[in-house]
């Protein structure tokens, strides 16, 4: 985000003229968000998303270094995430110059807690609402040092097999924090900043350097995506900036390469100067990753040329085959011309950068275009000597990480031998209790939701089986309300009452309608004192305080509509059983069209709701919205898949939308069509 404000400038805002990134930054603690780069101007505060203050072992503290937490954090906030990238998508739609995105990047260091764990659960997020199959979805991480120590190695490496299991990434960028720059870990943040830098400048040159929409190079951001989603797994990159000088007249006498004693250039030259700086780009010491380049399935190589260097197409075909024949799979190449590359790494347009840490000489070069640009992308690589030792590390944590328990840990600890007979009576009360209360009843009070859920779905929509709905009914949320109410009764009986709200959601797979409801139970647990050894515990029956359809204000208007509308046409008992997008696409933040699944004693049938002003139109029919899909490509019609696929600015009118269903001869007998 600096490099894209550096390269186009600021507004008066602090954003960036032109965009070819937007970014959102999330994490499970306020205190990491405000050290993120401030004032507005490189990542917007409104795109700052603090997670997990609702769930109660994060609250809003972080993680703790616990990957797990960061998953269950990102799982109980994933609306709010899934929200934030439709405001960004809403964004993108309404910019000219950003009408369309190519992926999604989810960027991480593994070693943490919060990064780690959330990274898979924000890329099934986007999989499954928003990138269908047009949109990869592209992991880059990085990976602990080795001197950052074992904790950290090994939630890296537990993490990284979370990344890779999911199907959900297309491909994985693996960076490893010690490799590349090693001689700048003497100053942290130096250090850090120009690795940042330079993994930030070879992914700008592997997308051209320009903005979208008026590329200067033939780098084809499909060769990228191509590339990550053929080699699959794991990928890396590489990246070499040198300077090289085409001699002219007298200057044609110095030594060029290995031909020091002839005193003109051979021919060619050209061609063995840029393999030898491939060769070079994948020497570990250029690779973010430091591998045998050999192992990767496929690659993509971009040479930049420079002011003082034009590289011959031959020259750079050439050194793609080099790097095909080392390689497993197959190479694709893109050269880049200076004259239309725009990449600014220092402060010669503004005060971007920090002069002290990230400024350093070969950015002044790479600025005005005087060094030759090489990134490799190595793609399916496997056998990573770093992995392994991660592995090693991550090994040893877990060997120690699960100490004894019960009579192994006080045979171990108080020097007994393995299967001594404990004193029992040497033993406190509550040593016997050792179930977690509050667990149990908020267990308990999930299940009997959704063993009622269950009944009033079936009893609401006969036609989807039960197993059906027991594979695609998820809880989407449960809170505790509100604290625990203890009663004294006679008897040493004590009675501890919780309640708990709990959210659910039937997700119809067959036609991507959905049923909420929200249920407030009661749980109440007997304890009974039994001597001085302990007690006995006994649950009654849960009591369900209320139960109301979950729908959110908008889905309650279309459930309104829809049943009006199914009133006119003498459907008997109608009910709505489920509302979804149609069509169903979810990444948009207005949803004008809705799918409504309405149940009677007749069968399921579906309606369609158009958001219109002042009132909604419905349709009754499901060919008509097929018809409508049919006449997609009709010039005269193109106002109408504007209204509904969301490229105008303003809800239509509902003359509008009744004009145009007639023009498509829709319900064309009947003035009233909503």
């Amino acid at each position: 985000m600096k490099i894209q404000c550096a390269t186009f400038g600021c507004d008066s805002n602090g954003k960036s003229i032109k965009k070819q990134f937007d970014a959102i930054v999330i994490n499970t603690t306020n205190e990491d968000l405000k050290d993120i780069d401030g004032q507005g101007t490189f990542i917007d505060s409104r795109r700052k998303l603090l997670i997990g203050t609702g769930y109660s072992q994060t609250a809003g503290r972080g993680s703790g270094g616990n990957p797990r937490l960061g998953t269950l954090a990102a799982i109980h906030d994933r609306h709010r995430i899934s929200a934030m990238v439709e405001e960004i998508l809403s964004d993108i739609n309404s910019n000219p110059e950003m009408n369309d995105i190519d992926a999604f990047f989810v960027i991480s260091a593994l070693g943490g807690g919060s990064g780690s764990g959330m990274g898979p659960v924000i890329a099934k997020i986007l999989k499954d609402y928003y990138a269908e199959e047009q949109y990869p979805v592209i992991g880059i991480v990085t990976l602990p040092a080795r001197e950052e120590g074992q904790l950290p190695a090994y939630n890296a490496y537990v993490s990284l097999q979370s990344w890779l299991k999911e199907s959900n990434f297309d491909g994985i960028i693996t960076i490893s924090l010690g490799g590349k720059f090693l001689n700048y870990r003497d100053e942290s943040t130096k250090y850090y900043s120009k690795f940042n830098k330079a993994v930030a400048t070879s992914l700008y040159i592997l997308f051209g350097g320009e903005a979208t929409g008026k590329k200067s190079t033939n780098v084809d951001m499909n060769d990228l995506l191509g590339t990550i989603r053929e080699g699959g797994g794991l990928c890396t990159l590489g990246h070499l900036s040198t300077k090289i000088t085409t001699p002219t007249g007298t200057e044609k006498e110095t030594a060029v390469l290995t031909y020091e004693e002839r005193a003109s250039l051979p021919e060619g030259w050209e061609t063995e100067k840029i393999i030898k700086a491939v060769e070079r780009v994948c020497n570990c010491n250029n690779l973010f990753l430091p591998i045998n380049f050999k192992s990767s399935r496929t690659a993509l190589l971009v040479i930049k040329d420079s002011t003082t260097f034009k590289v011959p197409r031959g020259a750079a075909q050439e050194a793609a085959n080099w790097l095909e024949s080392k390689i497993l799979g197959h190479v694709r190449y893109a050269d880049i011309n200076h004259a239309g590359f725009r990449l600014i790494t220092d402060n010669t347009r503004g005060t971007y950068f920090d002069e002290q840490s990230e400024i350093f000489p070969e950015d002044h070069v790479l600025s005005r275009n005087e060094s030759v640009e090489i990134v490799v992308l190595l793609a399916g690589i496997s056998n990573v000597h770093v992995i392994q030792q991660l592995r090693t590390a991550a090994e040893k944590v877990f060997r120690f990480s699960n100490p004894p328990r019960g009579e192994r840990l006080l045979a171990e600890t108080l020097g007994l031998s393995v299967g001594e007979k404990i004193d029992e009576t040497m033993l406190l009360p509550c040593s016997h209790d050792r179930s977690n209360g509050a667990a149990q009843a908020q267990s308990r009070a999930t299940n009997e939701a959704l063993n009622r859920f269950m009944d009033d779905f079936l009893n609401r929509d006969r036609y989807i089986t039960e197993e059906r709905i027991r594979k695609a009914v998820k809880v989407v949320d449960v809170k505790v309300l509100p604290e625990e109410v203890t009663c004294h009764r006679p008897g040493s009986v004590r009675e501890r009452a919780n309640c708990y709200q709990i959210s659910l959601v039937f997700e119809n797979p067959i036609d991507g309608t959905s049923f909420k409801k929200d249920y407030v139970v009661r749980v109440i647990v007997n304890e009974e004192k039994r001597g001085e050894i302990g007690k006995r515990t006994t649950w009654e029956k849960s009591e369900f305080i209320m139960e109301r359809d979950g729908w959110n204000s908008r889905e309650e208007k279309i459930v309104l509509d829809t049943l009006k509308r199914a009133e006119k046409d003498k459907i008997p008992c109608a009910k709505v059983s489920g509302i979804g997008p149609y069509p169903p696409c979810r990444g948009f933040i207005k949803k004008p069209v809705y799918r409504v699944r309405v149940v009677s004693d007749n069968g399921p049938i579906y309606y369609y709701w158009i958001d219109a002003h002042p009132e909604p139109v419905v349709l009754a029919d499901k060919e008509e919205l097929q018809r409508l899909h049919g006449e997609s490509g009709q010039r005269d019609y193109s106002r109408f898949f504007d209204i509904l696929f969301e490229r105008e600015d303003e809800v239509p009118s509902t003359e509008m939308v009744e004009d145009l269903l007639r023009k498509l001869g829709i319900r064309g007998d009947q003035k009233d069509v909503s």
